[in-house]
């Protein structure tokens, strides 16, 4: 008797079939996004800490209350932006949620090169920004200058970049963490043993390694990007 039942209520109810379903698809408005407004959106979901960390190397300069320390004060310290880029880039395999962002409206390449490039416009300006101030109050050459903090900076991105590619999940955060505090301690270390990385290499040799350095990271970089339109199997 339920049996019946349920089969008269289904005659009964049986929605009728549907008509021109795609064509009232295609018909309703998609809203666009400028690339502007993307980008914009993207920086509110990048975490507090990372801006906190830029905040934190614009306050180290005041450390440097001995006009001699303040550029290997800087040097220890930007290794740390570095490792803000690399974990923010990696949230997603660290959150176990490339699956979800692999179907989202945006893809995931586009994710991530947006957070690249938000990112990495903010540590160019604390470099920067760290460079023209070690220079004023040190009075040393510009490039050495640039070396002092740029040097730590470019090994500590190629280097994190290239275990976030290779180490998937948490345990490539934690690589790249324990990398960051090597970096900052052997700038430390040659200080204390007075053999500046600079003087060591001379200033041609620092030149052509800043420049190695970047195209490596850079590198680095577009790898991981690409890497991003894969979906890699746990």
């Amino acid at each position: 008797m339920r049996e019946m039942l349920k089969k008269e209520l289904a005659r009964l109810y049986e929605a009728p079939p549907a008509q021109r379903k795609e064509e009232f698809f295609w018909r309703v408005e998609k809203p666009g996004i400028s690339h502007w407004q993307f980008l914009r959106i993207q920086i509110s979901y990048v975490r507090k800490w990372n801006w906190a960390v830029a905040l934190l190397m614009l306050a180290a300069v005041n450390l440097g209350w001995l006009e001699g320390q303040i550029l290997w004060i800087m040097g220890a310290v930007t290794p740390f932006l570095s490792l803000a880029v690399a974990a923010e880039c990696s949230r997603s395999r660290q959150c176990g949620m490339e699956e979800l962002e692999l179907v989202s409206r945006f893809s995931m390449k586009y994710v991530v090169v947006s957070r690249i490039l938000i990112l990495g416009l903010c540590d160019l300006l604390v470099l920067v920004f760290l460079v023209c101030v070690g220079f004023s109050k040190t009075r040393a050459d510009l490039l050495y200058c640039s070396g002092m903090v740029l040097s730590p900076y470019l090994v500590n991105a190629f280097l994190s970049m290239w275990i976030v590619r290779r180490v998937h999940g948490r345990e490539g955060t934690y690589l790249c963490m324990v990398l960051t505090v090597i970096v900052s301690t052997a700038g430390l270390l040659l200080r204390i043993l007075g053999q500046p990385l600079p003087e060591l290499i001379g200033a041609g040799g620092m030149a052509v390694g800043l420049l190695v350095l970047t195209i490596l990271t850079v590198r680095e970089c577009v790898k991981f990007i690409e890497q991003s339109e894969e979906y890699v199997w746990n």
